[in-house]
């Protein structure tokens, strides 16, 4: 029986592998490309911490929306700058771009909590256009291209002039929404406000000090552990394929030490389809078109794969990927439970954090309530 159910795994694995399009997908492709522009003056350690903290609330969310879309699938794609830190170079106007616009999700958390808090100066015109300028945004209508930035000081501040960075994003078609820290009804405000309208986008503000909310359930624990087991089910391969998989590991501690409530959303986030790591894990790169283990070399195979067949390598893939299913199915139950138990034992108003008004910009562009 054992024999036949492996047989069965290979056959399934081989069927996928050579007719990708066999497994039923969504019509629609709709490709939702956002651009973080976050303060990292000496003030913004609260923003920065919010970040890191719902980062996995956010994919979650997108997920859930994505699952709602009943013939169109989203693809995020998240580009990361700072601003506004003296520890940056002046010549830049004290900007950095982190990341471009990038699938890989492990790498843009390591990365906000790679941020430090110093300065500054924060040129909110000048980060914007450098966003225009250095990514490579989508063009068509089945794309949402959107800046979000967050700050706390005058929208207005340096030599490039905000209205006219946002009129270009407004024609280019990229969105440009802000976040104010700070009081929505004081004179700073004002400009970004200003902003957002020329941007053709949303004004938002939130409490930057305000903590990751912790609503702990009886199936986070589980969730946690699942999560665990989650991790045995990736293979890397390729040269940087195995610090990509410590990375993966590093992050979920990153998440558990920033807040309990942000590895418990992370443990969900991983079981969906935005996380996906086809650049480095063979089980997600065997669902790619085109995929071939023979453009593999040997060398860049975990060393327990590198005296197998190729036939031995497959059933493995199969295996670890029918594994990989059962265990992101457990965590959906346990998901869907723990969000179940929220509703009903919690009553209170969300506070307004990043997360929520990242979660609002993104379905403020879908056209969603």
């Amino acid at each position: 029986m054992k024999k036949l159910f492996t047989s069965l795994l290979i056959f399934l694995f081989l069927t996928t592998a050579i007719l990708p399009n066999a497994v039923a997908k969504k019509g629609n492709v709709k490709k939702i490309n956002l651009a973080i522009l976050l303060d990292t003056s000496n003030s913004m350690d609260g923003l920065i911490n919010q970040a890191r903290q719902e980062l996995w609330r956010i994919v979650n969310e997108m997920a859930a929306i994505s699952g709602d879309m009943a013939d169109t699938k989203l693809e995020l794609s998240i580009s990361l700058f700072e601003y506004g830190n003296d520890g940056l170079s002046n010549t830049s106007h004290y900007i950095r771009m982190v990341d471009s616009l990038s699938q890989d999700l492990d790498r843009v958390s390591e990365h906000l909590f790679g941020l430090v808090t110093n300065g500054g100066a924060e040129y909110c015109g000048a980060v914007i256009e450098q966003a225009l300028l250095k990514l490579d945004w989508e063009k068509g209508s089945d794309a949402v291209n959107v800046i979000i930035i967050a700050g706390n000081e005058p929208f207005n501040q340096g030599i490039i002039d905000y209205r006219n960075v946002c009129k270009k994003a407004a024609d280019m078609g990229i969105k440009i929404n802000t976040i104010y820290c700070g009081n929505p009804d004081n004179d700073e405000s004002k400009t970004w406000r200003d902003g957002a309208k020329i941007g053709s986008g949303s004004f938002m503000f939130i409490d930057q000090n305000l903590a990751a909310e912790e609503k702990p359930t009886p199936y986070d624990s589980v969730m946690i552990e699942l999560n665990k087991e989650l991790n045995g089910t990736y293979l890397y391969f390729s040269k940087g394929g195995k610090e990509a998989k410590a990375r993966q590991e590093q992050e979920d501690n990153n998440a558990m030490m920033s807040a309990p409530s942000a590895a418990v959303q992370r443990a969900g986030a991983k079981a969906t389809e935005f996380y996906n790591n086809s650049a480095w894990d063979l089980i997600d790169a065997s669902k790619e078109e085109g995929f071939s283990l023979k453009d593999i070399k040997t060398s860049d195979l975990p060393e327990e794969l590198q005296g197998l067949g190729e036939a031995k390598i497959k059933e493995l893939i199969a295996q670890y990927d029918a594994k990989r299913a059962q265990i992101k199915n457990e965590i959906k139950k346990y998901e869907k439970l723990r969000n179940d138990y929220l509703a009903k034992v919690d009553t209170t108003p969300g506070q307004n954090t990043f997360g929520s008004v990242m979660i609002e910009s993104i379905r403020t562009e879908l056209g969603l309530k």
